[in-house]
Order: structure tokens, then C-alpha cells, then sequence
């Protein structure tokens, strides 16, 4: 298979479906866990309100989420049938992560909204993770 061949799109398909959901899941998580010292309260509006906010991710979330994840895939397919260093799953979970911080970075995003970084910087990572096709 060349790094041109359109199959690794599966890998990046897994992403873009995953992204939206995933993002908001770590954003409400780090948002629940920056609070732990205080005490958490569950209503049981959370369980009709958590379940639309993962639907509208599921449906917004790869709308934008897609084209930086084909981009991400296509260039780490390149280099990795370029450079075999690169070919491991490992590799593009970091490659993932470093774009997830360079966004949060340049957009200052790492000193003042904490939450919404780590949500972020994980989902590209775990993205990058999900769009690893072996050859």
C-alpha cells in the first residue's frame, strides 16, 4: 500500500466520529475534577442534559474535527512511509498531542482555561491514536 492510497481514511473516519463526543466527555471530566476538593452535585436533570450534549457533539463534532484530522492522518502516512521511525502507533498519539498543544498554546488557552486545554490536547492524542491504520 503507498501513502497515497485512500484506505488509511478508515483510521481517520474512527477519529472525526469519535472526536466531538470525546472532547466533551474530557471537558465535563477535568471540568468535575478541578472541583473535587468542594463537593460535586448530581441532579437528575444530568442524565437527560449529558446524553443531547454527546448527541450534538456526535453530529457538530465532526464538522470540526474532520478536515484537521485527514490533514493530520495524510501527513503522518507521509512520513511514515517516508521515515519508519514514525510508523508506530505511538508516534501519531504524540504527533496528535503536540498539534492538540500547539492549538492550546497559541490560542493561550494553557493558562486560562485549563479545562478546555486538557480536553483538547487529549482528543488530538487520542485521535491521532484512533486514525493509526497499520499497513
Amino acid at each position: 500500500m503507498s501513502h497515497a492510497d485512500p484506505a488509511h481514511l478508515r483510521g481517520a473516519g474512527r477519529a472525526i466520529l469519535t472526536a466531538g463526543p470525546l472532547f466533551m466527555t474530557l471537558y465535563l471530566a477535568a471540568d468535575l475534577y478541578r472541583r473535587i476538593p468542594d463537593a460535586i452535585t448530581v441532579d437528575l436533570g444530568i442524565l437527560i442534559i449529558l446524553p443531547l450534549i454527546l448527541l450534538f457533539a456526535l453530529i457538530f463534532g465532526p464538522l470540526v474535527a474532520a478536515i484537521p484530522i485527514i490533514i493530520g492522518t495524510t501527513s503522518m502516512r507521509v512520513l511514515a512511509y517516508h521515515c519508519p521511525l514514525f510508523a508506530p502507533r505511538a508516534f501519531w498519539l504524540l504527533a496528535g498531542a503536540a498539534i492538540g498543544f500547539g492549538v492550546a498554546y497559541g490560542c493561550d488557552l494553557l493558562g486560562e482555561v485549563p479545562d478546555l486545554s486538557f480536553a483538547l490536547i487529549a482528543t488530538s492524542g487520542l485521535s491521532g491514536w484512533l486514525a493509526y491504520t497499520p499497513e
